[in-house]
């Protein structure tokens, strides 16, 4: 019998995953293990609590006067925004988390996100169609990923609706429509995901799944519907919404928002150049306009190289308000799936995902201010969004060229 500590690619590998793994607990796990970690979970448990307790998640001193009672109210209190910001649907999925003990809570809330994180590269793997040595290739990557470790440092539930949007492209691409519209509906707790999730759907003709989805969805808003009724149910989520988005807040993509240079969205990278509102918001719809066509287009291609699937979470990414972290939907599988078809495509693939292993922009901005050149910030400083921007034009690319060949070997038939 071999021994396999023999075989060098072994060793080679089984180095490499010791690396990556101690590189992923102490930029991820350990950080929200960490007194000071875990932030984004406890404004999460307070707003579900506040609920709970027959208070209104969307009103500030609501949630504040539930944290009080609590006694964690000297650590909520820095946040700017201590409410609920995602959809009322949140309140159903996440429910049970705030059933238990703060510290349990939040124990279990970081085993949660890590078994969440296995799921999503299980859905990327099945959606780039990969095996072998490339499986292990893109796991190794995935630990490496700085998107994961912010969403796993801070407690971001922004990962579950990461995961949702992949199994929702998955579904998609056999006869799943029930799982389809699972996940769309629960997707909806998020609807800056869901919403452009919901273009991708229709443009590949599941429209039933999407419909479907709305109905789950709605089942989800039952708990909050019950309590304020429609009218104020909107009335409450849309003034949240709007306080975020208002100058200066965090959902602002002006340069009046001190934390822009978090964003990853297309509209808020444009206005890193300081070009006039009306010309940013043209190329922003131009943008997603031609990202629209190009999925429709290429709805037909086959899937097995995961290219169509990066360039939609891509577009799910660029589309609406995100951070950094919500770059984990990206199915970044397609760099090795595709590399025995067009390794010139694939390497420019690895190229623009190569800075998303990079920390985010908190260091940066320490060391260079907030106060710089519009193509510092453009293209240093907000490096992941750029290379968002970038995947989605390669990516872009390789579809095209694809269907190109796919229409001339047609014709030539």
């Amino acid at each position: 019998m071999l021994n396999p500590l023999r075989n060098p690619r072994t060793i080679v590998w089984s180095l490499a995953f010791t690396l990556a793994l101690a590189y992923f607990w102490a930029r991820g796990p350990a950080r929200a293990l960490a007194p000071d970690g875990n932030l984004d979970f406890e404004v999460i448990y307070n707003a579900l609590q506040t609920f709970q307790e027959g208070y209104n998640p969307y009103l500030t001193e609501d949630v504040l006067k539930v944290a009080e009672a609590h006694e964690r109210q000297y650590s909520i209190r820095h946040y700017a925004n201590a409410r609920l910001l995602y959809a009322p649907g949140f309140l159903s999925l996440f429910d049970p988390i705030a059933r238990l003990e703060y510290r349990t809570a939040a124990a279990f809330w970081v085993v949660l996100q890590m078994a969440t994180f296995t799921a999503l590269l299980a859905v990327a793997i099945a959606l780039g169609g990969l095996g072998g040595e490339g499986r292990k290739a893109f796991l190794l990557a995935g630990l490496c990923f700085a998107p994961i470790h912010t969403s796993l440092a801070h407690g971001q539930p922004g990962i579950f609706f990461c995961l949702l949007t992949l199994l929702f492209f998955w579904s998609l691409t056999g006869r799943r429509e029930w799982l389809a519209a699972l996940a769309f509906g629960l997707l909806l707790g998020k609807p800056s995901f869901a919403v452009p999730a919901a273009l991708v759907g229709l443009i590949r003709g599941r429209w039933r799944a999407v419909l479907l989805g709305c109905v789950v969805g709605v089942l989800t808003w039952l708990p909050f519907l019950h309590r304020y009724g429609l009218q104020d149910t909107v009335t409450h989520y849309a003034t949240a919404i709007q306080a975020v988005q208002a100058p200066g807040g965090d959902a602002d993509d002006s340069h009046a928002n001190p934390q822009r240079f978090d964003l990853i969205n297309l509209r808020s990278w444009l206005g890193s150049w300081q070009t006039p509102t009306l010309i940013r918001d043209g190329l922003y719809g131009l943008a997603m306009s031609l990202a629209a066509v190009v999925l429709y287009r290429a709805r037909h291609l086959p899937d097995a190289s995961g290219l169509y699937w990066t360039f939609a979470a891509v577009f799910c990414a660029l589309a609406l308000y995100h951070r950094f972290y919500a770059a984990v939907v990206v199915g970044w599988a397609a760099v090795l799936a595709h590399w025995n078809q067009d390794r010139r495509v694939a390497l420019a693939i690895a190229a623009c995902l190569l800075p998303l292993a990079a920390p985010g922009t908190a260091f940066l901005v320490q060391s260079l201010g907030t106060s710089h050149p519009s193509w510092l910030e453009a293209t240093l400083i907000r490096h992941q969004a750029l290379a968002l921007v970038g995947l989605g034009a390669v990516t872009a690319f390789g579809l095209l060229r694809n269907l190109a060949k796919a229409q001339a070997g047609t014709a030539c038939e």
